[in-house]
């Protein structure tokens, strides 16, 4: 099975309940682990793409925060975590 198919697959159950920043362990063709407490990486990928994931991070989270505040009952975890 295709690493990337495991990925896709697991992402979209990720979704499903509502996760929005999660780590994926990947060594060759194998998920390794999931972290949904403490994703990481960002500041790796941030060097290596010379940009700073944390803002845009923050600024999302912010938003999904001020919808769910503004309307709790209008989004599910789910909608939030990908809008």
């Amino acid at each position: 099975m295709k690493i990337g198919f495991v990925v896709n697959e697991v992402a979209t159950e990720l979704v499903k309940d509502g996760m929005f920043l999660v780590g994926l362990d990947v060594v060759e063709d194998k998920l390794m682990e999931i972290n949904v407490f403490s994703p990481g990486g960002l500041v790796g990928a941030g060097r290596l793409a010379s940009f700073n994931f944390a803002d845009m991070v923050i600024d999302a989270l912010e938003q999904k925060v001020s919808h769910r505040d503004h309307d709790p009952h209008r989004y599910s975890n789910s909608e939030l975590a990908t809008m």
